[in-house]
Parts: C-alpha cells; structure tokens; sequence
C-alpha cells in the first residue's frame, strides 16, 4: 500500500544529510529522487535499476525524499 513509485538507478549518498541514497534518473540531478529505507538494505542493489515504493516525505534539501518499503530490481 504504498503510494509512491519512482524508477531510476540506484547509486550511494544523499543531499544534505538526507537520504542514504538516491536514484539517478534522466533529465539531470533536479530529477534525482532521494531515499532512505528502515526495511530494506539500499546498499545491496547499488549500482542497479531498481523500481522502489514508499511514502514521500517533506525536504530541505531534496527535491523528492522517499521511505521505501518495496524494491524491485529491473535490469
């Protein structure tokens, strides 16, 4: 029942303190989605194009911040 869904690859660091990850997707780093899990360990799928689910939460920083709940690896 997650609400939100972005797709991109999956590489390590966040902005500003926020996020452990971020999914780089086309269009530049404004398109970027920052992410950041309690349930599942981003580190294991870096480097992959993943498709992730979760809830967005409000940012300083990042454009669009993510707590996800779902992975699934596309590539």
């Amino acid at each position: 029942t997650f609400k939100d869904s972005a797709e991109g690859k999956l590489e390590t660091g966040g902005i500003s303190g926020e996020g452990s990850h971020h999914l780089v997707r086309p269009g530049g780093d404004s398109q970027n989605v920052y992410l950041t899990s309690s349930v599942i360990d981003l580190e294991k799928f870096v480097g992959r194009e993943v498709k992730v689910w979760g809830e967005t939460f409000s940012a300083k920083q990042a454009g669009w911040l993510m707590d996800v709940g779902k992975l699934q690896v596309t590539d």
